[in-house]
């Protein structure tokens, strides 16, 4: 079974010359698109540690190999490299990231291995579903989507009781009127191997808001189930960070 990545890249651009690079940003993604990379999703920091003249593209290759063999593609393609020159003329700093898309693989076994908890026997056959509709591309006229993204460091043992704990979070969530998330570890990058990060696209801040205080509030049977499954969500990290991204 192929292994899903996500690949992240944060470039953090002068005030002065996000104009410019938002022009480069049309060539480059079309020209990347055309040798073959997934399409990016594109963000803007609206509550985030990154700074808000920050962007952020997002893409989900569909495995390794597929990725490694674009980028070794890209150092060696003279068209890359002078549009790379371009780019990196227009920013201050850039950073990559890797993550294992966890949505719709199997349960690793060294996963298995140090969970204090054993996990479900349905869980290892059937695997991690496969949500991937934290793509919201349904907007009203008007409407600026936002990413909702979760940041988590899971203890090692933990991971077992984590994954069960998802499963009937994503239940009652999604029955509120939360979309699905895509799940996700670190694999290179800033963080540590047990970062677990969720993520999921809403139509509009309003309604990511709406919902967030229907929940506070414990407007209805469902919130309060929402509360209980947050209090118990509480248990399985040692740490969160909460970030907000306009969807451009």
């Amino acid at each position: 079974m192929k292994l899903r990545i996500l690949y992240r890249q944060v470039f953090d651009i002068a005030p002065n010359l996000f104009s410019e690079f938002l022009k480069l940003e049309e060539e480059m993604l079309y020209t990347e698109e055309k040798s073959g990379y997934p399409i990016a999703r594109k963000y803007r920091p609206l509550a985030s540690y990154i700074d808000c003249g920050s962007r952020i593209y997002e893409r989900v290759f569909e495995s390794i190999a597929d990725f490694s063999r674009l980028i070794s593609k890209r150092y060696l393609d003279k068209d890359f490299a002078k549009l790379d020159a371009r780019r990196f003329k227009l920013v201050n700093w850039t950073r990559n990231e890797l993550y294992y898309v966890d949505s719709g693989t199997p349960i690793p076994t060294w996963m298995q291995g140090i969970s204090s908890q054993p996990f479900s026997e349905e869980l290892i056959k059937q695997g991690l579903p496969m949500n991937d509709s934290w793509i919201c591309c349904k907007r009203d006229a008007g409407e600026i989507g936002v990413m909702y993204r979760q940041i988590q460091c899971v203890p090692k043992s933990c991971w077992g009781e984590k994954f069960e704990q998802e499963l009937r979070s994503d239940k009652v969530e999604f029955e509120q009127g939360n979309p699905l998330p895509i799940r996700l570890r670190s694999m290179f990058g800033p963080e540590n191997s047990h970062i677990r990060v969720s993520e999921r696209e809403y139509p509009s801040y309003e309604r990511l808001c709406n919902i967030h205080e229907s929940f506070i509030n414990e407007d209805s049977v469902l919130d309060s189930r929402v509360m209980d499954a947050e209090a118990r969500r509480q248990a399985f990290f040692t740490w969160e960070k909460e970030e907000l991204y306009f969807v451009d």
